[in-house]
């Protein structure tokens, strides 16, 4: 019965949040979110295996799924959210309604795009690497106030290698002073302090697109 109704609470908050329920909401241990209708900032709507791949790295493990008018189960325009788990764990509305605000800023803040593969277009997305820190915070907040994660607790385990608990990983470039930010939402930057790699070739463009993408 709990089960359900966290269910309920994770589809309530998500639609509170702008997110869309695919068929409509849920009766059962799971929530899906309709990732068709997220509203991004770049007009593309991210793909299932890059919403699961992208919270597997801040401690969030949910499953991409396929809905009705999908064509391929690789990379389908759904994720499943379930709650039986947590729900063994302790967890009630509370939680979920926490978890399910940390989700939806995550999800609406994802850089859709895509690249052109060998037979179609393949859907990718970015971070912006300070969402991603606070989102990693947020759910590590969550675990130690629901009492999953105990002070002294290592975490040391995957997916948490990814970061120091509590501390952001790296430290952000200074914008520079007196520059007006380029169009497109760009930002100037002083990288005086870095080091450059020069990347050549015929397929310099396409070597970068991947090597740097989340």
């Amino acid at each position: 019965r709990q089960v359900k109704k966290n269910a309920r609470v994770l589809g309530e908050v998500f639609e509170d949040e702008g997110l869309s329920l695919a068929y409509g909401g849920t009766d059962c241990h799971y929530v899906m979110v309709d990732l068709k209708k997220v509203p991004g900032p770049t007009g593309e709507t991210p793909k299932g295996e890059v919403v699961s791949r992208l919270l597997d790295l801040t401690g969030i493990t949910l499953n991409k799924n396929t809905k009705a008018g999908d064509d391929s189960a690789v990379h389908p325009t759904a994720i499943r959210v379930g709650t039986t788990f947590m729900t063994q764990q302790g967890w009630g509305e509370f939680e979920f309604h926490r978890l399910a605000v940390i989700i939806a800023d995550m999800l609406k803040g994802i850089h859709a795009y895509h690249y052109n593969g060998a037979f179609k277009p393949v859907g990718r997305g970015k971070l912006d690497v300070m969402l991603f820190e606070k989102t990693k915070r947020d759910v590590e907040t969550l675990m130690r106030d629901s009492g999953i994660l105990r002070e002294g607790d290592a975490v040391s385990d995957y997916p948490h290698y990814f970061r120091i608990p509590g501390k952001p990983t790296g430290e952000p470039l200074p914008l520079l002073q007196g520059r007006a930010p380029p169009a497109n939402g760009l930002l100037a930057v002083d990288a005086s302090s870095h080091g450059v790699i020069r990347v050549v070739g015929a397929r310099a463009r396409q070597f970068i697109q991947a090597a740097v993408t989340a």
